[in-house]
């Protein structure tokens, strides 16, 4: 190819090539080149090394279209050469590292995609530069940090995709001045603050969906008069519909649902005329379903469940097909026999109770009657025995939630919403209205033999413990779902770094690939090992009954933003003494971590958490699985720590801790072997606390103790983030 120097025009999209781009050098003419759709790449660094044969032709090339050929590697930084460039479109591969500063020379770029790729870092503030931009597309990356203010400076700009990363911060006030932005979509980021009174009146696509923007909506949203598309869906957004949406004329789809807004559906909504999909689900609306739903002709999908809507249901247009509307969760009656609803009362006419009604409210009024005299008799029993009537010091006035906010804020369970599970129950990333915000709420699969037990042992076990280094329960919900079945959760602080686990083994809940830039350095890996450390310690030492958590592993471990350990999940958590026979108990923890005196029938005890921390902390620094395949034939985790040492502990310590010199200087060995000593006596409290017999293992004082010395020890060495090798 390289000798077809009169070629100015080269594309190949949709093939089957394999094998690599050869050189491009020499095409001095060179304008355009396409290989969008052709799996060239091997998704390795060599990629995109072809590129650097394109420097014969930098003043000429025009367009590089380079994506869905599975090129991986980085960005060279080179790219800034191509002066020239005009449309730069290398999305949907598997590029990583960082975005090069350097492109904001491309005064000339119209268009740069960059999109569906694994890049990281920060949206460079330089981009301000590129005036000449129309269309810029980084969605679907691992971008985080705040949106740049210097973007408001793309003044020609009609595209901004910024979707499915991991922005925060609010929308730049600059954005005022994006005269021309036809489409905006920021969805799936971390983004917060009020909806901009920025009225871009340009906008036909706006989406602020899956992210965490509160308050009302502004009258100004009326502004918006050439929107096709608005969805606020998942956020926190509260208040009344404003009236002014009616003026949105142009609305094709909206969707607002999994909010906070309340009031009625109002009657501007009359207006919009152009409607195919309405989705105002999952939010606290009242009053009846307006008849005027029924006459936009063009509706062809309404969503208005699990509100408080009443009264009802119109017979016109839409409502005609029970398939194209969904209504679950509100107080409703009569509609077209598809729905199945009792007709409604007519006016005036007195409303008969049915047997159940009767029944339900003489129970009611028996239960009520119940607790008056439980009441009573507390009381009656603390002041015989002189005792105060205080709460205890543990107990708060916690929120209420119901099954319908719960399965509101899960998205009705969505299986996207999940973010662990185990044998008794799943847990679902929620937001729930009123301050709680963004939980992690734990559903129990009563179904299962032992879940409802599980449940009452948490709950007892959570009421009476408080540590910063456990989990925070906020909540309960003890009710019945939309089938009449018990339902049971628990409501807890959300840990958005996951768990410990997940951090580990670099392992994705949502792709089941790995993620190799998720990783920990020495330093965060003594903290977690610390706290969860402080946690035991609290637990067995510090409570007027010692706890035995029973079930301590790495899926256990919670992280909070600052990356600060909480342990987690206490559902086989028993007080000391237990009153449970040990025969009956079953296996105490999960296979591996168990101590394994509990497997010959031994009582519960904190020896047994000290095996399983002891198995936790090797893990901790050499990332093995217990379910690894070296492990076989009797050996353990602990064995095979126990063999390395100390001669082999740089073998068996997680690479990622290691990065390559080159050239060692007698500083970095000096610090290598320092760093290796505190590996060693880390290993060797992970070895005395797993130790099989149980008398001869560490307690957890001596190991906190020993921890916070190799802490100071490395904090010592300065900032080690990886170590030479």
């Amino acid at each position: 190819m390289s000798n077809a120097t009169a070629l100015h025009h080269f594309d190949v999209r949709h093939n089957g090539f394999i094998g690599g781009v050869p050189s491009f050098g020499g095409l001095k003419r060179l304008q355009f080149l396409a290989f969008y759709d052709n799996p060239l790449g091997t998704g390795k660094s060599t990629d995109l090394d072809f590129m650097s044969s394109l420097l014969y032709s930098p003043a000429t090339l025009l367009t590089l279209y380079l994506a869905n050929c599975n090129f991986g590697g980085v960005l060279p930084r080179f790219i800034a050469n191509f002066s020239s460039l005009e449309d730069f479109y290398i999305g949907e591969n598997v590029i990583s590292g960082t975005i090069p500063s350097d492109i904001h020379l491309l005064v000339n770029l119209q268009l740069l995609d960059l999109s569906e790729n694994q890049l990281g870092g920060t949206i460079p503030s330089s981009w301000g530069n590129l005036q000449q931009l129309n269309g810029l597309f980084v969605n679907g990356n691992k971008l985080f940090g705040e949106i740049p203010i210097s973007l408001g400076n793309l003044s020609l700009l009609s595209r901004l995709y910024l979707q499915f990363n991991e922005l925060q911060g609010t929308i730049p006030i600059s954005f005022e001045k994006l005269k021309y932005l036809l489409e905006l979509d920021l969805s799936r980021n971390k983004l917060q603050g009020n909806f901009p009174k920025v009225i871009l009146t340009s906008l036909v696509h706006l989406d602020l969906s899956h992210n965490h923007f509160t308050g009302p909506l502004p009258v100004e949203i009326g502004g918006f008069k050439n929107l096709v598309s608005l969805n606020l869906s998942n956020n926190m957004f509260l208040g009344k519909l404003p009236s002014t949406m009616g003026a949105l004329s142009s609305l094709i789809e909206l969707n607002i649902d999994h909010n906070i807004f309340h009031g009625f559906i109002p009657p501007s909504f009359s207006s919009l005329k152009s409607l195919e999909i309405l989705d105002l689900s999952c939010n606290n609306l009242t009053g009846n379903i307006p008849k005027f739903l029924g006459k936009l002709q063009y509706l062809k999908r309404l969503n208005l469940s699990l509100n408080h809507l009443e009264g009802e249901i119109p017979t016109e247009g839409i409502f005609k097909h029970k398939t194209e509307v969904e209504l679950v969760g509100n107080n409703l009656c009569g509609g077209t026999p598809q729905f199945g609803l009792p007709t409604c009362p007519r006016k005036g006419e007195r409303k008969h109770l049915s047997h159940i009604q009767k029944l339900v409210i003489l129970m009611s009024s028996g239960t009520l009657i119940l607790l008056i005299i439980v009441a009573l008799i507390v009381f009656i029993y603390k002041q015989k025995n002189n005792q105060p009537l205080t709460l205890d010091a543990t107990t708060e006035f916690m929120p209420k939630v119901s099954y319908w906010s719960i399965q509101k804020a899960t998205n009705e369970f969505s299986k996207s919403n999940i973010i662990g599970f185990g044998k008794f129950s799943t847990v679902y990333k929620g937001i729930l209205d009123g301050s709680l915000g963004i939980v992690a709420i734990k559903v129990f699969k009563l179904q299962v033999r032992g879940a409802s037990k599980s449940f009452l042992a948490e709950c007892e076990t959570l009421r009476q413990i408080r540590h910063r280094n456990l989990v925070k329960v906020l909540t309960t919900c003890c009710s019945i779902d939309h089938e009449g079945n018990d339902f049971f959760a628990i409501v807890y602080e959300y840990m958005i770094n996951g768990s410990l686990d997940n951090w580990l083994h670099n392992h994705s809940k949502d792709t089941g690939e790995n993620n190799d830039s998720k990783s920990l350095n020495l330093l965060q890996r003594v903290n977690i090992a610390i706290d969860v450390a402080n946690a035991l310690d609290y637990l067995h030492n510090q409570l007027e009954a010692g706890l035995v958590h029973c079930d301590l592993k790495p899926s256990n471990i919670l992280l909070d933003g600052d990356l600060v350990a909480h342990v987690a999940d206490f559902g086989l958590a028993k007080f000391l003494p237990t009153e449970v026979a040990s025969s009956s108990i079953g296996i105490k923890g999960t296979i591996g971590y168990a101590a394994p005196e509990y497997g010959m029938g031994s009582d519960l005890s904190t020896f047994g958490d000290m095996y399983s921390y002891g198995i936790l902390l090797l893990e901790i620094f050499t990332s093995r699985r217990l379910t690894s395949d070296i492990f076989n034939n009797g050996l353990t985790l602990h064995n095979y720590v126990r063999i390395c040492m100390p001669e082999q502990v740089i073998e068996i310590v997680d690479p990622k801790l290691f990065h390559k010199e080159a050239n060692a200087t007698p500083r970095s060995l000096v610090l290598q072997n320092q760093i290796i000593e505190c590996l060693v006596s880390i290993f060797k409290i992970g070895i005395a606390c797993s130790m099989e017999l149980p008398r001869d293992r560490m307690s957890i004082g001596d190991a906190v103790k020993e921890l916070h010395s190799i802490k100071d020890t490395i904090v010592k060495l300065g900032d080690i983030r990886t170590i030479p090798r």
